[in-house]
């Protein structure tokens, strides 16, 4: 019992925490050999360098994502393995979270492509 209180704290704890992916996936974009950015395309980089790094923060959130997925099959198929149904519901609600913070994140990332087509038009 104690062991299942600790494990379900742990998860709401990473769960809460702001993952730090797309810290080390930062892409910098050296100016052209001519001299300066212009501030149209300091602007482009910048949903660039920003769409590249949603795009790593969905696939890391997608592999999170499937473990969940699969631990909730797992424990579909062998009901006595979680028989007060703490672990099911510790999946599950990790599952869901990931997936609304994958919607803010999908709703980002067709903003700055929004703002890319804006500034190329």
């Amino acid at each position: 019992m104690r062991r299942t209180v600790i494990l379900l704290l742990s998860l709401l704890i990473a769960a809460l925490l702001p993952t730090h992916a797309s810290a080390s996936n930062k892409v910098e974009f050296s100016p052209p050999l001519g001299g300066e950015w212009s501030q149209e395309h300091t602007s482009l980089s910048a949903h660039l360098a920003a769409l590249d790094g949603y795009q790593a923060q969905t696939t890391e959130m997608k592999k999170r994502m499937q473990v969940h997925e699969n631990r909730l099959e797992q424990l579909a198929n062998k009901p006595h393995m979680d028989p007060k149904g703490l672990h099911r519901f510790a999946s599950k609600m990790m599952f869901n979270q990931l997936r609304s913070q994958m919607e803010k994140i999908e709703q980002k990332i067709t903003w700055h492509h929004e703002q890319i087509r804006q500034l190329q038009a």
